[in-house]
């Protein structure tokens, strides 16, 4: 009888030590899938011959000034959180050193990466429809598997006025609720965000075609094929239905000068972006504006680069410009200094809102003094 027992002992704890054999597989498995590199998307897939505006940004710690200036922006104050414990100064002092280690390994994971920006007319003159996307390499299956859960919580209702999925080839476009303008949808370990779901239609459908269709050079092509191939930064925008102007103000934070440059932009016939990291943090970079005659080009030069200085006269930005006419062409050759350092002000200002809220609402609250 106590064998058959010992038997049966035995044949349980054999079974539940596969069993957690089989469950510790599975998760190394799943987090060996999880943290497979991807592949990085090629923006220029995206084109067609509607496209007004494209924008490429290719990071790669490979190149040492991008990686000098993530080093820099790791180094600033606003992402050195301490930890704050009972524990001895030399243990507090190992706990922060391997804290900040970690925060390091995670933030270089975003490299290799490829943002892009796409433009296209929307149904009215004055309107254009924008279509953002970012590949990062390691993020890989994370991507995927945020994918399937927003998948499992959208709803699916065309009536509904919630999040909801819509499905167009077998790839699910996420909807926000009604009267947000915004859509986007995952593929691989890429992220597309856009204003309407008829551009994450025709994203999708040119990423799932087989190859680039051939068709008939436009003037966007030609004015992104003036730009380096070595730059980390490039683009191109076309400026037939006035879009340098409502990009400008899109992205401008003093609109006092519009209406002037809203009229020096109405004659330009294109623009070109290239650029990337130099030395110590700074970002260099170079616009040039297709005007259409030397002439015109020699007496708005000055103004031109007045007008990036203007509406990109951002707080924390250190921004310096020059502008000069070669040719048909304004060339404004633009650097911001210290991006990192910029981006601690820019944090440091985000942290401080919640100060400045209590502060203000103190204010308010204070009791009146008595009436005089």
């Amino acid at each position: 009888m106590a064998t058959r027992t010992n038997k049966l002992l035995l044949g349980c704890a054999l079974g539940c030590g596969g069993m957690i054999l089989i469950a510790v597989i599975g998760v190394v498995l799943f987090f060996n899938w999880l943290h497979r590199p991807g592949t990085l998307i090629e923006p220029e897939r995206l084109l067609g011959s509607d496209t007004t505006g494209y924008v490429e940004w290719s990071l790669t710690l490979d190149d040492p000034a991008t990686a000098q200036a993530v080093e820099k922006f790791l180094d600033h104050p606003q992402l050195k959180n301490e930890i704050r414990t009972p524990l001895p100064p030399e243990m507090q002092k190992y706990l922060m050193a391997w804290q900040g280690k970690r925060d390091r390994e995670q933030f270089r994971r975003l490299f290799p990466l490829v943002a892009a920006w796409t433009l296209r007319p929307g149904t009215e003159p004055d309107r254009d429809l924008h279509l953002a996307s970012v590949s990062i390499q390691n993020f890989g299956n994370n991507m995927v598997l945020a994918d399937f859960i927003l998948g499992l919580t959208a709803r699916t209702a065309e009536n509904t006025e919630g999040f909801r999925k819509i499905l167009h080839q077998d790839e699910a476009i996420y909807q926000f609720p009604k009267g947000v303008r915004a859509a986007f949808f995952i593929r691989g370990n890429d992220l597309f965000v856009t204003q309407d779901v008829d551009t994450a239609r025709q994203a999708i459908d040119r990423l799932l075609a087989a190859q680039t269709a051939p068709r008939e050079t436009t003037p966007l092509d030609t004015l992104f094929a003036g730009t380096s191939a070595a730059s980390t930064l490039r683009g191109g925008l076309t400026n037939a239905r006035g879009e340098i102007f409502r990009l400008w103000r899109l992205a401008a934070v003093d609109l006092t000068a519009a209406g002037e440059i809203e009229a020096l932009a109405r004659d330009l016939r294109g623009a070109t972006l290239e650029g990337g990291f130099a030395e110590g943090g700074d970002f260099a970079g170079q616009i040039r504006l297709q005007a259409p005659s030397p002439e015109w080009a020699a007496a708005h030069a000055a103004p031109a680069a007045q007008a990036f200085l203007t509406g990109l006269g951002y707080e924390p930005l250190t921004l310096s410009a020059t502008g000069a006419a070669e040719s048909d062409w304004i060339r404004i050759d633009f650097r911001v200094k210290d991006v990192p350092g910029a981006l601690d002000r820019l944090l440091a200002s985000l942290g401080d809102l919640p100060g400045r809220a209590a502060r203000s609402r103190g204010a308010d609250e204070a009791p009146a003094g008595p009436a005089q």
